[in-house]
């Protein structure tokens, strides 16, 4: 659970970082790396915990000492002759299964519900789907239900044209737009976007990453729009603008790549009229995106450190008796613990006579005996005798009062 919260945790850090370093990485290096730079929250996402000995010097456990591995802090009554553990109350444990169950259920719902509206779209338009080449790798059909070029499918990876493409888009533009749609899926783009949905539906509750998701699809069609554009004329620029103009569009599912869509077309178009920057700026965007990548992985790694558990009988170390900290050796214990087994009788060593001149010692007389009960008695004798006499003198000095009063007052009637 801890290591599911620190992933999460990193990986929203890693968005917003690169929420705010993707727009300078595009108007420096270019939309390719700016889109590289989302490697860093996806990797973290998938990233295992890293040995604790990359780390020891920094992440070591306070409760265990280089010097003292397994050790344990116990505290113990100081009149109970054995040591009792004092780990905080476990407490109750269902909180963290619940959290788990709305967080898996509703990321499984947010999967689901956006693969089933993707398998509804792709039904729908390649229902009555007009196949123009069949036979190639990618398969490029015309539909009348959609209106911008899209890309779709992971395996039966096609292209599908609207019914008008012919006559809405010129020669050039229809250049142009089929190259954008191919490009993604020789980038792999629909995969991706697959893995990007994912990522999502585990961080459905998050809304940086719902930011963050918008600002990737961006990133990956600027990228595409890069790839097209790389050597183009001012002509086929224009042309290009023209198309993506033409292909505006809403209402796709998460996981296709359309043309234009309409909330992204102002940002593609800005970055069109821009220009691409030369490539000495993209080569050195690239070292930097991948060394900021590499940065961020290291920065928020998760460490292999196990959650703190019950010591048991084998990890047993300090013991807190009262207001002393007493060491205990953990093999010791587990040794004195441990049933002995039956050795063999030992045979009688052998003594030096002892010389005649020295006498032997004579054996110390018993210590007396409860020394120090008697003279507590005692003690608490006289303190009762004295209590006694005190009360004594409090009752006399209250009975002389009440005489004098008395006696003042006899004179008070004489």
């Amino acid at each position: 659970m801890t290591y599911l919260l620190e992933t999460l945790g990193a990986a929203t850090i890693l968005m917003l970082a690169v929420l705010a370093l993707r727009g300078p990485a595009a108007r420096f290096f270019g939309a390719r790396i700016a889109y590289l730079l989302w490697l860093a929250p996806a990797l973290r996402m998938v990233l295992p915990p890293l040995p604790e000995t990359w780390f020891a010097a920094a992440s070591m456990p306070l409760s265990q000492p280089a010097q003292f591995p397994g050790a344990a802090i116990m505290m113990t009554d100081a009149s109970s002759p054995a040591p009792i553990m004092a780990a905080a109350s476990q407490g109750s444990a269902a909180w963290p299964i619940i959290a788990l169950v709305i967080w898996l259920g509703g990321a499984a719902i947010f999967f689901g519900w956006h693969c089933l509206a993707y398998r509804r779209f792709k039904c729908g338009i390649m229902a009555d789907a007009d196949y123009l080449d069949r036979d190639a790798k990618i398969s490029i059909a015309r539909s009348a239900a959609i209106s911008s070029p899209i890309a779709l499918g992971i395996f039966g990876r096609a292209v599908i044209l609207p019914a008008d493409f012919s006559h809405r888009y010129d020669a050039t533009e229809q250049r142009l737009a089929l190259a954008h749609e191919l490009a993604h899926h020789s980038r792999g783009d629909l995969p991706v976007n697959l893995a990007a949905l994912a990522m999502l539906a585990l961080h459905w509750f998050n809304p940086v990453a719902h930011i963050a998701h918008r600002a990737f699809r961006l990133d990956q069609e600027a990228a595409c729009d890069a790839i097209v554009l790389a050597g183009a004329s001012s002509t086929e620029r224009h042309a290009y603008g023209t198309a993506l103009f033409k292909s505006a569009t809403g209402g796709v599912p998460l996981a296709v790549c359309a043309m234009g869509t309409a909330t992204q077309l102002k940002s593609r178009l800005r970055r069109i009229a821009t220009g691409l920057p030369g490539g000495f700026a993209a080569r050195t965007g690239l070292g930097l995106a991948s060394i900021l990548v590499v940065a961020g992985l290291v920065i928020t790694a998760s460490t292999a450190i196990a959650d703190a558990v019950e010591p048991t009988s084998e990890q047993r170390g300090t013991a807190i008796k009262g207001e002393t900290i007493v060491w205990q050796d953990p093999q010791q214990e587990s040794a004195s613990s441990a049933p002995h087994a039956p050795q063999a009788p030992k045979a009688p060593a052998m003594t030096e006579p002892t010389p005649p001149s020295v006498a032997p010692r004579a054996p110390e007389p018993p210590a007396p005996p409860a020394a120090f009960d008697q003279a507590d008695a005692a003690r608490a004798s006289a303190e009762a005798a004295a209590d006694q006499a005190e009360a004594e003198a409090e009752r006399a000095s209250q009975a002389a009062e009440a005489a004098r009063e008395r006696a003042e007052a006899a004179r008070e009637r004489a």
